[in-house]
């Protein structure tokens, strides 16, 4: 048995019982509202089933995107758990701060590793520029030049080329 199916069946079980005819008014609006839109999209589709028929056919599936469910779920969570509504919100503001917290210590890191690489290629610049000198005063000039030049033509290219400022990495 799939998730889902469980995860239906667990919340038929924890449902409050409904009025039956809370029930029926609730599917007659919803088939209402759907014969209403086969009549827009396709008339000649409503000709061929039959509106009797329409109640077979018809599935209402409601989905929610995120931690809080839609005002009247909340309202039946109070109903089968006491104060059902405030842990909720209170579970998504502690999410939310969570998520927060963690974007924030990305940010930081990441930061933190831009400063770490610069100092790093700074160090190893340095390094090379230094071995150019001592090969260039060593008897190596062609052999220095070129180990000081590479280094310093690349900080220029870094330095004079256009930025990405969109924040795309």
């Amino acid at each position: 048995m799939s998730a889902s199916k469980k995860n239906r069946k667990r919340n038929r079980k924890a449902s409050p019982p409904v009025h039956h005819n809370q029930e029926t008014q609730q599917q007659r609006s919803d088939i209402e509202i759907v014969e209403e839109m086969l009549k827009r999209e396709n008339p000649k589709l409503i000709n061929q089933i039959g509106s009797k028929n329409i109640q077979k056919i018809v599935t209402l599936t409601k989905i929610s995107t995120g931690p809080i469910p839609q005002p009247e779920q909340l309202d039946k969570y109070n109903q089968i758990i006491p104060n059902g509504a405030d842990r909720i919100m209170a579970m998504a503001e502690k999410q939310a701060e969570h998520r927060i917290s963690i974007e924030t210590a990305e940010a930081k890191a990441e930061i933190d590793q831009s400063g770490k690489g610069q100092n790093y290629a700074a160090i190893i610049m340095l390094a090379v520029i230094g071995c150019g000198t001592y090969l260039a005063v060593n008897g190596f000039p062609k052999l220095g030049g070129t180990m000081i030049g590479g280094p310093i033509l690349g900080v220029i290219v870094k330095f004079l080329s256009p930025r990405n400022t969109t924040g795309a990495k």
